[in-house]
């Protein structure tokens, strides 16, 4: 019997998760701006990108991990 290995749920959790947070995170730029000043600013574009970019592997990941059988549209 061979191991067939799955993706389960937790990529799939991860990822949307993670795209959710990082949408949040860039939409909320502007309020940032203006109350948060220069450092702030910095801090929230950098927790967005370890956020966005991880998430970005990810999807790709998912999309490429797969054998792509025949057939299709």
């Amino acid at each position: 019997m061979q191991n067939v290995k799955k993706f389960g749920t937790g990529p799939v959790f991860f990822t949307a998760i993670s795209t959710i947070l990082g949408a949040i995170l860039f939409l909320r730029f502007g309020y940032a701006v203006g109350t948060l000043g220069f450092w702030g600013v910095i801090f929230i574009v950098l927790l967005g990108h370890l956020v966005t970019i991880p998430t970005a592997l990810a999807i790709s990941e998912l999309a490429t991990n797969k054998r792509v059988q025949g057939g299709g549209e």
